[in-house]
């Protein structure tokens, strides 16, 4: 099973380490440095249109300048992206935005991202595996 993976890291060393990761794990990963590339910009007031799934996973700089914030990824959710999985990095999470991700069910790392992501990404592709068994 192979699953796609966005990461949207504007810095080129967090994406290149994350695409590795990735990529060891057979996943097909696509890497942008802005979340504009993305069909609809990930953004909070656009509606995805697609019926079907682009990617399985988004992994995203949380400050990606003017554009990333869990409120974008909160409109995205409620919009119609048929991502189930997002998590987002960040070197300075304050309390309030850790929980605030967690009530929408948005996974959040510390940068510099270490290992950690390995045992979320381990969790993400069982649950995907047993969601698309039972399809």
């Amino acid at each position: 099973m192979k699953l796609r993976v966005a990461v949207f890291d504007e810095n080129n060393t967090n994406r290149y380490w994350l695409w590795e990761v990735l990529d060891e794990r057979g996943y097909e990963v696509f890497t942008f440095p802005d979340p504009g590339l993305c069909l609809n910009n990930l953004r909070p007031d656009k509606r995805c249109e697609r019926d079907c799934d682009c990617v399985d996973v988004i992994i995203a700089d949380l400050k990606i300048p003017n554009i990333f914030s869990l409120g974008a990824v909160e409109g995205q959710m409620k919009n119609g992206c048929q991502c189930e999985y997002f998590a987002l990095m960040n070197g300075d999470w304050s309390d309030d935005d850790i929980q605030y991700a967690d009530t929408i069910g948005c996974r959040v790392f510390k940068k510099p991202i270490t290992k950690e992501i390995i045992s979320w990404l381990d969790e993400v592709e069982e649950s995907i595996r047993q969601k698309r068994k039972n399809r």
